[in-house]
């Protein structure tokens, strides 16, 4: 009775080793293998402000799943707030990313992705060889209409549009700015205007304005002058890096679209000093040279999403510039994410932590 008793542990705990084991070996596939690739756009390079600089397009390719993502015209995924049955406060975040993504499927559909939607001229009805393009076209219109009649107007003609929902990691309630959605809101904006939408680029450079003359904790300043663009704005702030350089290449955007030298000047400034703060984003120790870090608050490497998303931003960067720095940084970040074994001991590093944080916290 005892050895089959015994037995029957054995079994359970052998059943459950390999259940653990299963969705280990599941979670460490999806996080060093089936993750969401990060590349950049070589098409973005150029004076015409065409392509963005990272490739979404991959995004909603599906047009039955676009439409029920977008049923009223802003996108509602993935987090947007529902107030009520009838009733939503949308994240400007996936807002703007959505018409980043679906801006760059409508070049694609119609063809030469070089050249800004205006030298081809807007869709305004289907024809051979274009179908979905119009449908694209006006659910994108949709997001940058609701980047207008929801820009909250904040003294000297700041606009800037709250966020609705509440960051756990940094206990951020809502509502809040961020300087990534304010950034890449200036990048669709000024992509949209060339289209014959003055009004978009007065609002861009009220978002301009958000993020160099604004007392707003998403610009980070010292004795010197602004020095950081703060995705989350808590205090301390957590100085994500993705986000600031990101938030950057909106401005760079809009000096791309009006050359304005004075803008040109403050940007290149500002990348200097941002220059000066990447090394601490890099690891050296633990074998991980060449891989970096989400934040500053988090001693472990970032994951692999994010590490390939700072090499695209890096390459981007560098090629709009022409700076070696951002490319060496790029081939550094990247050659460090090609690698399997790599990732797979970032995975090992950060499930550990996770296990380690749930025993003991």
């Amino acid at each position: 009775m005892i050895v089959l008793t015994r037995n029957r542990v054995g079994v359970v705990l052998g059943l459950a080793l390999l259940l653990v084991g299963g969705i280990v070996g599941v979670r460490a596939y999806q996080y060093c293998v089936g993750y969401y690739r990060q590349e950049y756009l070589p098409e973005s390079k150029g004076n015409a402000l065409s392509y963005y600089y990272v490739d979404w397009r991959r995004d909603w390719t599906d047009d039955a799943e676009l439409a029920r993502a977008t049923p009223e015209g802003p996108v509602r995924f993935p987090r947007a707030v529902e107030v009520s049955s009838e009733t939503w406060r949308y994240d400007p975040i996936s807002v703007v990313q959505t018409g980043l993504t679906l801006h760059d499927q409508i070049l694609d559909e119609l063809g030469d992705g070089r050249r800004s939607l205006s030298s081809r001229g807007v869709p305004t009805e289907r024809s051979p060889g274009e179908a979905g393009t119009l449908d694209r076209f006006e659910i994108l219109v949709a997001q940058v209409d609701w980047l207008h009649e929801n820009a909250e107007w904040r003294p000297d003609s700041v606009a800037v549009w709250p966020i609705p929902w509440y960051a756990g990691r940094y206990g951020l309630a809502p509502p809040w700015y961020s300087a990534l959605s304010q950034g890449q809101g200036i990048s669709l904006l000024v992509r949209t205007a060339a289209w014959g939408r003055p009004d978009d680029l007065v609002l861009a450079k009220a978002a301009v304005r958000s993020l160099l003359e604004s007392d707003l904790p998403i610009v980070v300043r010292d004795a010197r002058g602004v020095r950081f663009l703060e995705e989350f704005p808590v205090e301390p702030g957590p100085e994500v890096l993705n986000g600031c350089l990101l938030a950057w290449l909106g401005l760079w955007d809009f000096v791309r679209a009006t050359d304005d030298e004075r803008l040109r000047a403050q940007c290149l400034e500002l990348l200097t000093r941002i220059e000066a703060q990447v090394p601490e984003y890099e690891l050296s120790r633990w074998g991980l040279s060449g891989w970096t870090r989400y934040d500053r608050e988090t001693s472990l490497p970032t994951s692999p999403t994010y590490q390939e998303l700072h090499a695209a931003v890096a390459l981007a960067i560098a090629e709009e510039t022409g700076r070696e720095f951002w490319y060496e940084r790029a081939e550094r970040w990247r050659r460090a994410a090609s690698s399997l074994t790599r990732r797979l001991y970032v995975f090992g590093l950060v499930a550990w932590d996770k296990a380690w944080d749930k025993v003991w916290n």
